[in-house]
Parts: C-alpha cells; sequence; structure tokens
C-alpha cells in the first residue's frame, strides 16, 4: 500500500482494507500505511456480499 501512496498515478485510487482482525493496532497501521477504510470481514457468506454492496456504494 506503501508502494501505491509513492506513485502519482495510483495514489488517488481509494483502499480498502477488508480484515478478519478486529485489532485496533491492525487498523491504526493500515490507516497510518493510507488506507482509506478498514472494516472487518463478516463470518457469513451473504453479509460479505452486502458489505462489498454497500462499500461500492460509498467509494464508487
Amino acid at each position: 500500500m506503501e508502494q501505491l501512496r509513492i506513485h502519482p498515478f495510483y495514489r488517488t485510487i481509494p483502499v480498502i482494507i477488508c480484515s478478519t482482525s478486529v485489532s485496533d493496532d491492525d487498523r491504526q497501521k493500515c490507516y497510518l500505511a493510507g488506507a482509506n477504510a478498514f472494516v472487518t470481514k463478516p463470518h457469513q457468506f451473504a453479509d460479505l456480499i452486502e458489505l462489498v454492496r454497500c462499500l461500492l456504494t460509498v467509494w464508487i
């Protein structure tokens, strides 16, 4: 991600971290590295599909 933020062509691309982690430290590290959002993946597939739909609505 840090490489994306260095390159001018990719610098403006939104980066959304989708992780199984619920750690505040992991979330903070991602934001410090340049992530635009950090979400924890749900356990159920149907919930994951809904999460992706929501992310697309917000970021696209």
